[in-house]
C-alpha cells in the first residue's frame, strides 16, 4: 500500500497524540484515550476495574514532551503587550536655537545661542549655495559657550551655517535643542 505525504502527515501526528496522552496519563488500563470512549462491554454487574492513578502535571516524565516552536511576532502588527513608556516621574523640555556666521581672515566663526544646556556639544555645519545640492564646505563642534568656526582659505560666494538638531537626557528630562539655519553670508 502506498502512502503519500498526506497520510505520513497523519500518521506523525497520530502518533504524537498517542505519546502526549501516554506521557499525561490519559489512557485507560485498556489502552483507550481516557473518558472518550466507553469502555467496552461493561455492565452495571460486573465489577469496575481499577485504574491506575493519572500523574498530575507538576509530576515529572521520563519522555520528553516536545515544545512548539516560538515564532516572533510580524513587526507589522500591533504587538499585545503594552509599549512601556517613560516614568511618570520623567519631563521633556525642548528648546529654539539661532545660529549666525561670519567670516574673519582665514575661518568662518560664529555662535549657537540657546538655552544654557543646549550651547555646548552641537554639530554645525557650513555650506556654500550653489545650483543645485549646496556644497559642504566643513564641520565643527561648538565649545561650552555654544562658539564655533570652520577654517577655510579665500572664499568667495554665498555661505550659511547649520545647527543640527540634539537631544539628550538630563536629570530624568529628556531636552531637545532644535537645530537652526543662519542668514546667507556674502563673502568676496
Amino acid at each position: 500500500m502506498a502512502t503519500g505525504p498526506r497520510w505520513s502527515a497523519r500518521i506523525a501526528l497520530l502518533i504524537t497524540i498517542l505519546m502526549c496522552g501516554a506521557v499525561m496519563g490519559a489512557f485507560d488500563a485498556f489502552g483507550m484515550p481516557a473518558g472518550i470512549f466507553p469502555m467496552a462491554q461493561q455492565t452495571s454487574a460486573s465489577p469496575t476495574p481499577t485504574r491506575t492513578p493519572t500523574p498530575t502535571p507538576s509530576e515529572t516524565c521520563d519522555i520528553p514532551i516536545p515544545v512548539p516552536p516560538v515564532c516572533e511576532e510580524d513587526s507589522s502588527s500591533p504587538s499585545a503587550s503594552p509599549t512601556p513608556s517613560a516614568s511618570p516621574s520623567a519631563s521633556a523640555e525642548e528648546h529654539d536655537s539661532t545660529i549666525s556666521i561670519n567670516y574673519a581672515r582665514t575661518a568662518f566663526t560664529g555662535a549657537v545661542n540657546s538655552a544654557a544646556k543646549c550651547e555646548p556639544k552641537r554639530k554645525v555645519i557650513v555650506r556654500k549655495v550653489r545650483k543645485g545640492p549646496d556644497t559642504l564646505i566643513g564641520k565643527d563642534t561648538t565649545d561650552n559657550k555654544g562658539k564655533w568656526s570652520v577654517a577655510f582659505e579665500d572664499p568667495h560666494g554665498k555661505y550659511y551655517a547649520k545647527v543640527l538638531k540634539r537631544v539628550f537626557t538630563q536629570l530624568d528630562t529628556e531636552v531637545t535643542c532644535n537645530g537652526a539655519k543662519s542668514k546667507v553670508l556674502r563673502v568676496g
